[in-house]
């Protein structure tokens, strides 16, 4: 698990004590969110019956905090398995209990993935509408994480709009933030994001820099989902700098990694990379055969983002094939979708496509309209404007991290310097008090040696003096045993 989701694990058990639940509940629900960490990114279906038994157990006690959770974490799921109609009535459900029960990071949770889901079926206006009720929240809570990761969902949003620019700009603004507080999480996408400003303005090899740098933190990370993006940006640079090889292995890639976990929205992403990198090779029958099968899931599920770029590459195949009415149906759909979201790069090519289409059909009137919207809606000028904006940003960015990182070093050395200068201190104070100790010792020494020299020399006058006492006591006896008669001469005299 993430630190943030350890977090908010530690919130959710927090919050469970002080409703006074027993410990087993308490444990009951951290399995349950320990359970989503685990199996979000590798067991879709085996996350699912867990989730759903994580909301029936919220429902027998009626507790609308971990019910709002429960009901967002399923609809997650849905959303990575490309069950968008599923997805915002769960999301509504989370949002009615996270708004019962003052959960304020739930409810944002859910705003955003509702944004995310009216992004994926194409619909960029209500989208953006809950990005910014998310935004919004966040602010009212100080939540500069789910603020800084909103700016990621609103640069995509830019992004299919050709709005290059703001888009890099809303990205970089996040990733100072994100590289600051080491959330690779949000790091990955926002590098991602800036991979695909500079490749929608055409700088290929400067969104290659991006794209592996976030393709380096996912595979580190294990972000499987957001891996099947980054192959199919990788891809689309490459396809673009006419290196094919490269185009198809990182495709490979990403059908792999998208079919493990089961993640439809980038497997059929990448059927259609695929067709059209098969048209660059010119096997237009078999891009047909891919852009079929991607165009059946995506109405299917609604996926409306990506059908205008699909439309496109099929209405290609068809003019190549010299299938011109299909060409133009396939074209008319495209511009159709395109419209819709705002993706004014699709919409002319797809106006150019349709002028050569015309012309070839000796249609010179339908050639010509589409050729001046052709004009109308290239945004070539204005892509060298956004291409300029971008690299100032990233200027601007590196230099401001050089600025914070010769600030650090100089902050460190500084930290040292004082350091070093304390360990002086320290080292010539204890080296003065080891002298004192040293001197104070010889000192103690000598006058030890000199007071037990007096000792023993008054011990030896002692023993002299206790000698002489001895001596004359021994001389004395001797005297008086001389002059005084003995025992046996008094016994005899004296009866």
């Amino acid at each position: 698990m993430d630190s943030f989701d350890k977090k908010i694990v530690l919130i959710l058990l927090i919050f469970a004590f002080k409703k006074g639940f027993s410990q087993n509940d308490s444990i009951l629900y951290k399995n349950y969110i320990v359970a989503y960490q685990d199996q979000v990114n590798k067991d879709l279906d085996k996350c699912l019956m867990k989730m759903n038994e994580y909301k029936t157990s919220a429902e027998q006690r009626y507790d609308k905090f971990f019910l709002a959770d429960a009901y967002y974490k399923i609809a997650v799921v849905y959303y990575k398995k490309s069950l968008f109609s599923q997805v915002k009535e769960y999301a509504d459900e989370s949002i009615k209990y996270a708004k019962l029960s003052n959960n304020s990071s739930v409810l944002m949770n859910a705003y955003n993935l509702i944004g995310a889901n009216y992004y994926n079926l194409g619909n960029l206006t209500l989208a953006e509408s809950y990005y910014s009720k998310k935004i919004n929240i966040a602010q009212t809570v100080n939540d500069s994480v789910k603020e800084f990761e909103t700016y990621y969902n609103l640069g995509l949003i830019y992004l299919q709009r050709g709005e290059y620019f703001k888009s890099a700009d809303m990205n970089f603004k996040s990733l100072a933030y994100f590289e600051k507080t080491k959330d690779t999480f949000n790091l990955t996408a926002s590098l991602s994001s800036i991979g695909s400003a500079y490749r929608g303005a055409k700088d290929y090899r400067s969104a290659l820099k991006f794209l592996y740098k976030a393709e380096k933190l996912a595979k580190l990370k294990n972000y499987s989902y957001d891996l099947g993006g980054i192959y199919n940006d990788i891809a689309y640079c490459y396809q673009e700098l006419n290196k094919l090889d490269s185009v198809w292995l990182n495709l490979e890639f990403a059908e792999i990694v998208s079919s493990q976990i089961k993640d439809d929205f980038h497997y059929y992403m990448t059927l259609t990379s695929k067709a059209s990198c098969l048209n660059k090779l010119g096997r237009y029958r078999e891009s047909l055969k891919y852009c079929l099968v991607s165009e059946k899931f995506n109405l299917e599920n609604q996926s409306e983002i990506s059908l205008f770029n699909l439309y496109g590459i099929m209405g290609e195949s068809y003019f190549h094939l010299n299938l011109l009415d299909s060409a133009l149906i396939a074209n008319y759909k495209g511009n159709y979708y395109s419209k819709k979201q705002g993706a004014y790069k699709a919409l002319s090519d797809n106006c150019h496509l349709l002028s050569t289409i015309f012309e070839k059909k000796n249609k010179t009137d339908s050639a010509l309209k589409y050729l001046k919207l052709y004009v109308v809606f290239s945004d070539s000028t204005q892509k060298a404007e956004q291409l300029r904006g971008i690299s100032q940003k990233e200027f601007l960015f590196e230099k401001q991290n050089q600025e914070n990182l010769r600030a650090k070093e100089k902050q460190l050395a500084s930290v040292k310097l004082a350091q070093q200068k304390r360990i002086n201190v320290i080292v010539s104070v204890a080296s003065v008090l080891l002298l004192v100790l040293i001197i104070i010792g010889i000192i103690n020494y000598k006058q030890k040696q000199k007071a037990n020299a007096l000792v023993l020399e008054q011990k030896k006058l002692l023993e002299h003096k206790q000698k002489e006492i001895i001596d004359s006591i021994n001389y004395a006896k001797r005297i008086q045993n001389a002059l005084l008669p003995t025992k046996k001469y008094i016994h005899k005299y004296l009866k």
